[in-house]
This record gives structure tokens, C-alpha cells and sequence, in this order.
């Protein structure tokens, strides 16, 4: 049987959540003391923690007791916490995580169009937000086909209609106030593009999040990629649906880095699981000590936002 390090301890424990969830809260009730909008993006948060639940226990993407999915998502989500108290950050992260939630309901399942109503709703309604989100669309059309199994004129339609279901009430609202054109402006950003690569229009804190979140990615996909064989057919698509999804954010933040923000919480809801996958399944000293400089990160990290972002001294 393998050792028990600290990463298992932890990653297994039943208090891990329970302990974690009152610092979370803490920090956001400080930031909220001197941001009051953030009062709105800990109601996001809050809602999107209870999906990630949802989402693991619903597909069992974790094989043993852990609730370490849920822990590592409020860290990634605390960590930028300077971004994520943009209302519109913190809406299309829950978009992220209730489209997970719906969309992985319909595995193998050629009737389920109602879920996938629901799935390509969230997408809809994160598009409002940015209109750039429906360009993973087309991606997710494939993966539902190649990952979920599922793909047939039924399930296209109830796609596009769930797309285009939150346009129907925006439309309304912009007649009703006399703007009409807000709809084709919002629709013309998507043939907009800046000039590729321009990473030199993020500050130096986003360059943090941007390589850490993208070093936990690496990690849990080699890992979850070199012990695929432990886990169910089920579970390997699924983790390959978040990869795909994962690594194409990724991409796009690379190469229309303006975007970065909304696209942060595409990553930051993707990764999640990959990062929590490793911490739970791996028993070695090397992965042990990978796991106390990831905490260490994710502690300076915090930190240092915290200390840049609020009118105060530490």
C-alpha cells in the first residue's frame, strides 16, 4: 500500500473543505469591506463552488472520498481574486460550471436535449458577457460527438436554440430603452481581433495567474494522461472534454491576450479537476513536495494580490 504523505492527507481528509471554506470567506468578506461589488462576485462564487460539488459527485471524477475538486477551485478562484470581483468574470465562471453540470448529463444519451439546452444556455448567457465565448462552440459540438457520444439534428437544434435563448430577452430590453444597435455592436465584436501575442499588455499579476494556472493544468493532464488506465472509459472522456476545453482558453488567451480575464475563469474552472486529479492520485516524495510548492504558490499568490489590490498594509 502506498505511504501516506501530506498531499494524501490532506487530499483525502473529510475537514479539508470545512477548514478551507471560512478562510475563503474571510478573505472575500475583507475584500468586500473595501470593493462592494465583490458582494455580488462571492454570490457567483458561492454558486459555482456548490456546481463544482455537484459536478464531482455526479460523475464520480474523483474515484475515492475527496473534496478536493471544490477546495482547488476556490483557491484558483481566490488566488486572482482581483479579477474575479469583476462581475462579469464571476458570471461567466458560474456559466462555466453549470454548463459542465448539464452537458456531461449527456453522455451516451441521443434524448437528451434538454440538457443540452440547458448547457448551450449557460454558454448564451456567458456570451452576453463576451461575446468571444461563442467561439468555443464549434469545439464543443465535436467533443459532443467525440467525448459525450452524443450528436444528432435534435441535439444541434436544441444547441442553437439554447445559444440564442438569452438574445431573445436581450433584444427585447435594448428595444425597450431605444438602443437597438447595442445588439449589433455586441454582435460585431465577434470579427474583431487584435494583433496576436500582445502579452505585453498584461501586468506582471497576470502573468502569475496565467503561468501558474497553466503549470497546474500541464501537470494534471501528464498525470491524468499516465494513469488514464485506473479510470472508467466515462471518466477518461470527460477529463479529456475538460483538456480540449482547457488548452484551447489557453491558446485564445495567448494569442488575443486582451480577453485574458474572461478567459481566466474558462481556465480556472477546466483545470480544477485535472489539478485535484494529480494531488488525490499520486503517493510519491517528488509529488509530495510538488504539492507543498503548489500551496506555497497559491499562498504567495494571494497574498501579494491581496496586498496590490487593497488600500492597506500588511
Amino acid at each position: 500500500m502506498p505511504k501516506k504523505r501530506l498531499q494524501n492527507i490532506i487530499a483525502e481528509s473529510r475537514w479539508a473543505l470545512q477548514v478551507l471554506v471560512p478562510i475563503i470567506l474571510a478573505i472575500w468578506v475583507l475584500v468586500a469591506y473595501f470593493e462592494r461589488s465583490a458582494i455580488v462576485s462571492l454570490a457567483c462564487l458561492l454558486a459555482s463552488a456548490f456546481l463544482i460539488i455537484e459536478l464531482n459527485n455526479r460523475n464520480s471524477l474523483i474515484r475515492i472520498y475527496s473534496r478536493m475538486i471544490p477546495c482547488s477551485f476556490l483557491i484558483l478562484v481566490t488566488m486572482s481574486i482581483f479579477l474575479f470581483i469583476d462581475i462579469r468574470t464571476a458570471v461567466v465562471t458560474l456559466c462555466f460550471a453549470g454548463f459542465y453540470n448539464a452537458i456531461f448529463r449527456c453522455y451516451q444519451d441521443e434524448h437528451s436535449q434538454g440538457w443540452v439546452f440547458y448547457a448551450f444556455l449557460c454558454l448564451g448567457i456567458a456570451s452576453t458577457f463576451c461575446i468571444r465565448i461563442l467561439f468555443f462552440v464549434p469545439l464543443v459540438w465535436i467533443l459532443l460527438r467525440t467525448n459525450l457520444l452524443v450528436m444528432n439534428v435534435k441535439i444541434f437544434v436544441s444547441s442553437i436554440l439554447g445559444i440564442i435563448f438569452p438574445y431573445w430577452f436581450l433584444i427585447l430590453y435594448f428595444a425597450a430603452i431605444g438602443k437597438s444597435e447595442r445588439i449589433l455592436q455586441h454582435a460585431v465584436q465577434l470579427a474583431q481581433f487584435d494583433v496576436p501575442a500582445q502579452l505585453n499588455i498584461l501586468s506582471g499579476q497576470q502573468m502569475l495567474m496565467l503561468v501558474y494556472l497553466f503549470v497546474c493544468a500541464l501537470t494534471g493532464t501528464v498525470h491524468f494522461i499516465r494513469q488514464k488506465c485506473n479510470d472508467s472509459i466515462r471518466t477518461r472522456l470527460l477529463y479529456k472534454f475538460f483538456m480540449t476545453i482547457d488548452f484551447a482558453a489557453f491558446a485564445f488567451a495567448i494569442l488575443q491576450p486582451r480577453h485574458y480575464c474572461i478567459l481566466l475563469s474558462v481556465m480556472t474552472v477546466s483545470t480544477t479537476p485535472l489539478i485535484a486529479h494529480f494531488f488525490v492520485f499520486t503517493h510519491t516524495r517528488v509529488t509530495n513536495m510538488a504539492f507543498k510548492l503548489f500551496i506555497v504558490g497559491a499562498v504567495a499568490l494571494t497574498a501579494y494580490n491581496l496586498w496590490t489590490f487593497l488600500p492597506i498594509s500588511f
